[in-house]
């Protein structure tokens, strides 16, 4: 089977579909969720309202990252672009803005290419290119939850 190809359950659909046939471009987390199981993005896609609704406890953990999120950023000491307020194509635009003007951190940017889309926490400037980074809490080690890990 090809990579770009996603089976889905013959009670839903008895053909393949691309990922390309989806009708948004798709984001590190839907590729991550796509290893792990197939059938989820499938349904997310094209069958949405079969989705649980969201844990009481699993939206806290979202808010308290968020809020994690914005304590981190506001305690960095050196200029950075702050992206965090602009959405969609106008937050892409901006980001290659930044990136050709050679900014040395981009927060909350969007790149894209073909069908991917990401959305990271931090692009840094490195050599001649840039490395998407979370920020994350509970790295395990002191202190080191406030960093910007890099991928």
């Amino acid at each position: 089977m090809r990579a770009d190809v996603i089976v889905l359950p013959e009670t839903m659909i008895d053909d393949r579909l691309r990922l390309s046939d989806c009708c948004k471009p798709f984001a590190a987390a839907t590729l991550y969720d796509f290893v792990q199981c197939p059938t989820r993005v499938a349904l997310d896609a094209f069958a949405p309202a079969k989705r649980d609704p969201i844990n009481p406890f699993v939206r806290l953990l979202w808010e308290r990252g968020t809020l994690f999120e914005e304590e981190t950023v506001a305690e960095v000491e050196h200029p950075f672009t702050d992206l965090s307020r602009f959405k969609g194509d106008e937050k892409e635009r901006l980001t290659l803005e930044a990136m050709h003007r050679s900014h040395a951190l981009i927060y909350s940017g969007r790149i894209a290419t073909d069908d991917l889309l990401g959305i990271p926490d931090t692009l840094r400037k490195e050599g001649s290119g840039y490395t998407p980074g979370e920020i994350k809490s509970g790295a395990g080690e002191p202190q080191s939850s406030r960093l910007v890990h890099q991928h």
